[in-house]
C-alpha cells in the first residue's frame, strides 16, 4: 500500500506552493509534453489534452499497467518492466514514449500513475523518493519498519508471499531469500515498492484520521485531507483494466478510493470512508464518521477468491454498537 504514502508526500509539496493540481505534468517532466494516444488497431494520434498533476493522483492520466488482453497498448506496456530499470527517471523516460490508453482526464484506469507521482516528488524536491519519504513522513511518524529495501537485520522478519496451486494449497512466489525487496534497490517504485508492518501503517492512518497531525507533528492540513478524500471522478467513467472504478458507490480522490453511496457497495460501512489496498490482499480503511481505522495484512496473490477483505470489513462494522 505504497501509493497512499506517496500521494501524501506529493500533497505536502502542494501545500508548500510547489505546484498546482491543474498544472500540466510536462511543466515538471518535459518528456511528457507530447504524448500520443492509441485510437485503435495500432494507430496513434497526438493527445488533445495535457496530462495534469491531478491526473497522476487520481489515475486519469491515460497510463495503465499492461494488465489485460494482448492488445496493442498492453503489449507495449509489458515491454517496460520498471523493476528492471535503474531508477524512476529511466522508467518515466521510457513511459513517455508509449501511447496512452485514452485521452488524459477522460477516463479512470488503474495505472503506473503513482510511480510518476513518485518521480514528480524527486524532480520537485531534488531528493530521491526513499530519502524524501523517510525524512518527511516515515521517520517523524515513527514508521521504523517501512522500507523500500529490507535492512539486513530485519530480513528474518520479512514474510513469504504466496499464491494458490491447482490443488488449493499454498505455493511460494516471493521468498525473502530471493525477493527483490531484500536486494539492493535503486528503483523506488511509488506505485508498489515499499514493505511495512501493521503497526507502522496504523500510524500513517491515524495521522490521516487526526486531520494530518500525529503526536504533535503536522504533516498536512485538515483542508488538504478534505480535498484528497473528495470524489475527483465525477463525470469520469471506467476506462478499462481489472479494477472497475468509479463504480458501485465508490469513487476515487487523490490517492484513495472513497465510499460515495453506501447502498451500491453491498457491504456495511460509511459514506465518506476512504482507503486503498495492496496487490497481495492488504487493505486499510479510514472512517471519520465512526472515528475508526482498520488495517488487514495478508500475503497472497491472487486473493479475491477468499473474500477476506469483505469478510473482515463486515466483522469490523458489526462490532460497532451504541
Amino acid at each position: 500500500m505504497t501509493k497512499p504514502i506517496v500521494s501524501v508526500g506529493l500533497m505536502m509539496l502542494y501545500e508548500q506552493g510547489e505546484f498546482q493540481l491543474n498544472d500540466p505534468l510536462s511543466k515538471y517532466i518535459p518528456a511528457m509534453e507530447e504524448m500520443m494516444v492509441h485510437v485503435g488497431d495500432g494507430v496513434t494520434k497526438p493527445a488533445e489534452n495535457k496530462i495534469r498533476v491531478v491526473d497522476v493522483l487520481r489515475h486519469t492520466t491515460g497510463f495503465g499497467y499492461g494488465w489485460g488482453p494482448n492488445t496493442y497498448v498492453d503489449s507495449l506496456y509489458r515491454t517496460v518492466n520498471r523493476r528492471t530499470l535503474k531508477d524512476n527517471k529511466a522508467f518515466v523516460e521510457k513511459l513517455a514514449k508509449l501511447p496512452l490508453y485514452y485521452e488524459p482526464g477522460q477516463g479512470w484506469r488503474y495505472s503506473v500513475s503513482t510511480d510518476v507521482a513518485g518521480y514528480l516528488i524527486e524532480v520537485i524536491s531534488g531528493m530521491p523518493l526513499d530519502k524524501y519519504l523517510e525524512e518527511k513522513i516515515l521517520k517523524p511518524l515513527g514508521m521504523n519498519d517501512t522500507h523500500f529495501e529490507v535492512p539486513e537485520d530485519k530480513k528474518d522478519r520479512f514474510l513469504t508471499n504466496y499464491t494458490t496451486n491447482k490443488e488449493g494449497g499454498l505455493q511460494v512466489i516471493d521468498h525473502p531469500s530471493m525477493s527483490r525487496y531484500t536486494k539492493t534497490v535503486t528503483m523506488f517504485s511509488g506505485g508498489g515498492g515499499m514493505v511495512s508492518t501493521t503497526n507502522d501503517y496504523l500510524r500513517f492512518c491515524q495521522m490521516l484520521l487526526n486531520g494530518g497531525e500525529y503526536e504533535g507533528h503536522r504533516y498536512l492540513s485538515p483542508k488538504t485531507i478534505e480535498l484528497m478524500t473528495k470524489d475527483h471522478t465525477k463525470g469520469i467513467s471506467h476506462a478499462g483494466g481489472p479494477i472497475a472504478l468509479p463504480n458501485d458507490g465508490n469513487g476515487f480522490g487523490l490517492g484513495f478510493s472513497m465510499v460515495t453511496d453506501l447502498a451500491p457497495t453491498g457491504i456495511t460501512g460509511s459514506e465518506g470512508s476512504y482507503g486503498w489496498g495492496g496487490a497481495a490482499g492488504t487493505v486499510f480503511r479510514i472512517d471519520p464518521k465512526e472515528d475508526l481505522i482498520f488495517v488487514m495484512m495478508i500475503q497472497l496473490m491472487p486473493y479475491n477468491h477468499l473474500q477476506a477483505r469483505e469478510k473482515f470489513q463486515t466483522m469490523v462494522y458489526q462490532a460497532l454498537v451504541d
